[in-house]
């Protein structure tokens, strides 16, 4: 990926942080995006796959979570498939503290869930 490329991906990444993150009430979390040009680190436990196209770290009780990206695989998403993921990723911010106590073995179908319902209703606001 060039130099070129991996910043206009980033970008695509970095509007969706400014449109998203108040609307889904992240303002009180400290969330730090990092960019990668293909496999990410293993962030935790719960970490897939490095080959993923982002991982979501976050430690409810200190309000923090990292979000990983792997941009060779953001490249091949269109907008609205990108930000579903972003939405769907965010959304694993919120079930962190519910994965932390082991009680939830169908986190991701509620992360894809949430983030649909966030994206429909933000949308039909839009819409008027």
């Amino acid at each position: 990926m060039s130099k070129r490329e991996y910043k206009k991906q980033r970008e695509r990444i970095r509007a969706l942080i400014s449109e998203w993150h108040d609307v889904l009430g992240l303002w009180s979390w400290e969330v730090r995006h990092h960019y990668y040009h293909g496999q990410f680190k293993k962030i935790g436990p719960n970490t897939e796959s490095r080959d993923a196209l982002a991982a979501t770290y976050a430690d409810w009780k200190y309000l923090y979570a990292s979000v990983q990206w792997n941009l060779k695989m953001v490249v091949k998403q269109n907008d609205a498939a990108l930000r579903e993921v972003f939405v769907h990723e965010m959304m694993h911010i919120y079930l962190a503290e519910v994965r932390m106590t082991g009680k939830m073995s169908n986190e991701e179908r509620i992360a894809t869930e949430l983030s649909r319902a966030f994206v429909r209703v933000k949308e039909r606001a839009s819409n008027g």
